[in-house]
């Protein structure tokens, strides 16, 4: 009987280092201890109450990348069991500022990190605002030759804007962009509203909310006619008084229907009150548009006149 117990103690003992000897075999030959990089990471963050929430919010992406040198089994370090996250909490952040948070690494069990780049990362919190804002409308591309842009459908002159306080600031206006590319017809469309700063730069609209995101319009479109100009003269006696006059420019160039072009042979403007003097008179007169007619992209509707008064010869009629 003891002979018996001793060959079972013997026979365990036998089993425990024939298993150990299996272990340090598998581990030396099938998943080898290795230092190896892991890498790029991206950067997650944590918090226990969303930033929206605390009106706070991250400004610019956390694009930076973590980089490590880790030690351990092959698997675990660049294997199939290499499970890498990095994280930096924001739990305790509750007010705008910048600040230095130091990034956390979470590692499989048994793995030794020797070396992480970086181990914190610099990010500007900043608090949430709304402000009204301008919206204007643009146009991209031309017509078909021969047509222009009648009338476009009323949008919003202001909309609300909600954004973190540093990229509120920089937004100077909003805009609709209208493609008139071709166009020889009317057309509705529905077009984004989108931030700009002052210099004309679109701006990111990751962090931008707009009370209206879209913008549904009716752009009229029919063909142009370039016609004379004439003004439109009061305070002179045209009967003891003769009027020439040159324009600058001579022609204007309006869109409109069919019908109205059909019967339109020049543009007048404004009444323009001259004193009943002999001479050139050099004035400024502002278009008087009938109804239904538009000027054409990058005209002016003010022209420029020299007026010349002289007098009738009226010897004849006596």
């Amino acid at each position: 009987m003891e002979k018996k117990l001793i060959s079972n103690k013997l026979l365990l003992v036998l089993s425990f280092v024939v298993a150990v000897v299996i272990w340090i075999y598998v581990i030396i030959t099938v998943d080898p201890e290795t230092t190896a990089k892991v890498g790029p990471l991206t950067i997650q963050y944590l918090s226990s109450v969303s930033m929206q929430q605390k009106d706070i919010e991250i400004i610019g992406e956390l694009d930076e990348k973590v980089e490590l040198l880790a030690k351990g089994s092959r698997s675990y370090v660049t294997g199939t069991k290499a499970n890498y996250s990095a994280i930096i909490d924001l739990s305790q952040i509750s007010q705008s500022g910048y600040y230095t948070v130091p990034i956390d690494i979470k590692s499989p069990s048994g793995i030794s990190i020797l070396e992480q780049k970086p181990t914190t990362i610099n990010i500007h919190v900043d608090t949430w605002k709304t402000a009204e804002k301008e919206v204007k409308l643009s146009y991209s591309g031309s017509p078909k030759a021969g047509y222009g842009v009648t009338q476009v459908s009323t949008f919003p002159e202001n909309l609300s804007v909600r954004a973190p306080s540093l990229i509120l600031n920089k937004i100077s206006y909003l805009e609709i962009e209208v493609d008139l590319e071709n166009a020889d017809k009317t057309f509705t469309t529905t077009l984004p509203i989108t931030a700009y700063d002052e210099t004309g730069t679109k701006l990111a609209m990751d962090h931008i909310h707009i009370s209206q995101q879209d913008c549904s319009l009716e752009v009229g479109i029919g063909k142009v006619k370039t016609v004379p100009l004439t003004p439109s003269i009061a305070g002179i006696n045209m009967d003891m008084y003769d009027i020439n006059y040159i324009s600058q420019p001579a022609t204007i160039t309006v869109t409109a229907s069919d019908n109205v072009l059909e019967n339109l042979l020049s543009i007048s403007t404004h009444t323009l009150t001259l004193p009943s003097e002999v001479g050139v008179h050099s004035v400024d007169a502002l278009l008087n548009l009938p109804a239904g007619t538009y000027l054409t992209e990058e005209q002016s509707d003010t022209v420029h006149f020299n007026i010349t008064i002289t007098e009738k010869d009226l010897s004849n009629g006596n």
